[in-house]
């Protein structure tokens, strides 16, 4: 999904994509609560991206399994609360951005800051208004992935209620607690 969205060149691919993963790291988390869950569902996640080729796909690997990483990390010390999920929604995002930054500037090396010096040059910009377009930036993200927890939290509830509903045996893990109960 996430090739087809950079080859459509749709807009926020990595905050729409950590969103889905962060939904379906939930619903395994929730019906397998242990530590490396979302690590392997992660891992098994990004190795299609090994048979859909391209130069770019071998940097998505890495990023999509310490993605999974950090969301299993919140997840173990938070659980399915509310506040976890938007934790770990929060830190995927930041992740995400984090790692374009990183890698894009590793493989483009100089040329990321001084077209960035060079754009700042050209419309009068001064460090005050890079760093204010900075700030602008992860803002963004946080709120992103604050709808991404959001949003997996509906599912949590949805799942819970379904469960219950049918008298189903699987149950959600100790710890959480949907709202309205």
């Amino acid at each position: 999904m996430g090739t087809y969205l950079h080859t459509v060149h749709f807009p926020l691919v990595g905050a729409v994509m950590v969103a889905l993963d962060l939904i379906v790291y939930t619903i395994g988390y929730m019906f397998v609560p242990r530590r490396g869950t979302v690590v392997l569902m992660g891992t098994v996640t990004a190795l299609p991206s090994i048979l859909m080729g391209g130069p770019l796909k071998t940097l998505a690997l890495p990023a999509i399994v310490l993605e999974a990483a950090l969301v299993d990390v919140v997840f173990s010390l938070f659980n399915l609360s509310l506040s976890g999920l938007v934790v770990a929604g929060v830190t995927a995002n930041l992740f995400t951005l984090a790692w374009f930054i990183t890698i894009g500037s590793i493989l483009a090396g100089r040329k990321v800051s001084s077209s960035v010096m060079a754009y700042s040059a050209a419309n009068s910009l001064h460090a005050h208004g890079l760093l204010f377009a900075l700030i602008v930036i992860v803002m963004f993200h946080v709120a992103c992935g604050a709808m991404s927890g959001l949003m997996s939290w509906k599912v949590v509830c949805s799942v819970d209620r379904a469960t219950s509903a049918r008298g189903s045996a699987t149950r959600l893990p100790s710890g959480v607690r949907p709202l309205g109960r």
